[in-house]
């Protein structure tokens, strides 16, 4: 019996070398070592049990699926790592400590949230190696942390929102990797440096928010001209400057167009009513500095569905307003605010 014990062991040694790795003969954790990790969360030690009927938990075929932290104060461990069939996890109104590297093993998760909380460290480089990860959210949160040039890794994310947190460092051009995003939301941030060319790739962006990141500047960069599928742009209250590029003409499918508090030019204005702009219901160009000629050349827009238009700290004159009155869409206007 040694014997042949002996030959086993020397079979699996050969195995691993050829291999280059360890065999690990229970190749799935079981819903007890899942647990693990919630128990430490809470404080209660390593405790291995089966914590499928507390609060925030949801298993399916005998694993943990969702997690869901709520109105918590957690510590997040390695043992975070155990959690391969995680799909959901929510950490919302809860005070956590930094989120462990160990999440790259987290490889089935759909869904990251982290609302309301306060979050120390940064976000792991790591992070960019959850590939089919489709949401993520970090919304209204304490997190000093920058963007991470890894989250370019996530090619499967079609919403990826970052707002009302205290992002640092610059806006990522990475970005622009993720072409099957629909939505994009960087808001209220201390993000730095200009919107980048890269982001004329994310040609499936249907809405595309990057306002009120008070530390960036530069210009709207032409490569915006791309994205077709468009409904909503938001770029309001960024410190852009310069001219609005002609290449925004081509977004057609627009119905909501923002680009208030931001020092443009009256050339801008011109391209605006230059572009097919048929779906347009929304109009914010407030604090924009247009000037009566920029609102001489928004007058001669084909803005045909045209429902609510903000011109208010404009510069503008009576004989700006003269202008606007000529335009074919005015009496089409529900709201139109100048003051």
């Amino acid at each position: 019996m040694k014997q042949i014990w002996s030959i086993f062991i020397v079979i699996i040694t050969v195995i691993e070398i050829v291999l280059g790795r360890s065999i690990n003969i229970r190749d799935e954790v079981s819903v007890e070592d899942e647990c693990i990790f919630v128990s430490e969360a809470y404080s209660k030690g390593k405790k291995a049990y089966d914590c499928c009927s507390e609060e925030g938990v949801t298993c399916t075929d005998g694993h943990i699926t969702k997690l869901e932290f709520t109105s918590k104060s957690i510590t997040l461990k390695s043992s975070i790592e155990n959690l391969r069939y995680l799909e959901q996890l929510y950490i919302i109104k809860t005070t956590a400590n930094t989120i462990p590297s160990e999440i790259k093993n987290l490889t089935n998760l759909k869904e990251l949230r982290i609302e309301k909380s306060t979050i120390t460290g940064n976000i792991p480089s790591e992070i960019g190696d959850l590939t089919n990860l489709e949401q993520l959210v970090i919304s209204k949160s304490t997190y000093s942390s920058k963007i991470p040039s890894e989250i370019g890794n996530l090619t499967n994310l079609k919403q990826l929102v970052l707002s009302q947190t205290t992002f640092i460092g610059e806006f990522p051009s990475e970005i622009g990797k993720l072409t099957n995003l629909k939505e994009l939301e960087i808001d209220n941030t201390s993000v730095t440096g200009s919107i980048p060319s890269e982001i004329g790739d994310l040609t499936n962006l249907e809405q595309l928010t990057i306002s009120s990141n008070k530390k960036m500047s530069g210009s709207i960069p032409s490569s915006i001209g791309n994205l077709k599928n468009l409904q909503k742009l938001d770029l309001s209250g960024n410190n852009l400057s310069g001219e609005i590029p002609s290449e925004i003409g081509n977004l057609t499918n627009l119905k909501t167009l923002d680009l208030s508090s931001n020092p443009l030019k009256p050339q801008g204005a011109l391209y605006l009513s230059e572009g097919t702009f048929t779906s347009l219901e929304s109009l914010n160009l407030n604090l924009c500095e247009i000037g009566d000629e920029g609102l001489n050349h928004l007058s001669n827009g084909l803005f045909n569905k045209l429902n609510n238009l903000y011109l208010f700290h404009n510069n503008i004159s009576a004989e700006g307003i003269k202008y606007l009155l000529k335009a074919s869409y005015i009496s089409n206007l529900v709201l139109l605010s100048l003051t």
